[in-house]
C-alpha cells in the first residue's frame, strides 16, 4: 500500500514541479513581479574574436566584443549553473550572459546593444522585464527557488 502525506502531496503540485517550457509568465497574464533583482556594471572590456572569457574559458568571442562585468554572483544566489545566452536587461535591451558564473560577478555581451555602457549603470537579472520565470528555467528550478536564495549579501529595498 502506498500513501501520500497532505506536505508530499503539496510538494508534487505541478506549480512546483520544473516545467520543460514555460507557456505563460506571470508578465504575460497581466501580473506584476512581487521581486525585482538588479546589480550594475562593474568594468567593460573589449575583446578581440577567439579570446575567452570566464573561469575554464567556456565562452569563446565570436568576433570583436565588448563584454560587461556585473556586480552579482553564486555567492549572491544568482545560480552558478544557468544556461549559457540567459538574458539580462539594460536600457531596456537583453544582453546575454556569457561565461561562467563567478562568485562575485558574472560577464554579459554587450556587443549589439545599441547604447554605449558606463559604469555603475543598472543590469536587471529579473524583473519587470526579464521573468524571473525565463531565470527559472534556465538554471532548471522554480521561480519561488531564486527567491529563497538570495543570500543576505544583497541589499533589500522595500
Amino acid at each position: 500500500m502506498e500513501y501520500m502525506t497532505d506536505g508530499e502531496r503539496a510538494c508534487n503540485t505541478a506549480e512546483n514541479s520544473i516545467p520543460q517550457s514555460i507557456a505563460q509568465t506571470a508578465i504575460d497574464l497581466g501580473l506584476k513581479p512581487v521581486m525585482e533583482l538588479t546589480s550594475m556594471i562593474m568594468a567593460v572590456h573589449h575583446y578581440r574574436a577567439g579570446e575567452c572569457v570566464g573561469y575554464g574559458g567556456t565562452w569563446q568571442a565570436p568576433r570583436d566584443s565588448t563584454i560587461g562585468v556585473v556586480a552579482i554572483g553564486y555567492g549572491d544566489g544568482y545560480p552558478r549553473h544557468i544556461a549559457s545566452n540567459t538574458p539580462v536587461g539594460i536600457h531596456g535591451e537583453r544582453a546575454p550572459i556569457v561565461g561562467r558564473i563567478s562568485m562575485d560577478m558574472l560577464t554579459i555581451d554587450l556587443t549589439d546593444c545599441q547604447h554605449t555602457v558606463s559604469l555603475g549603470e543598472r543590469v536587471e537579472l529579473w524583473g519587470s522585464m526579464i521573468p524571473i520565470e525565463t531565470i527559472a528555467q534556465a538554471a532548471g528550478t522554480i521561480p519561488y527557488e531564486l527567491m529563497c536564495q538570495i543570500t543576505s549579501r544583497v541589499n533589500r529595498i522595500s
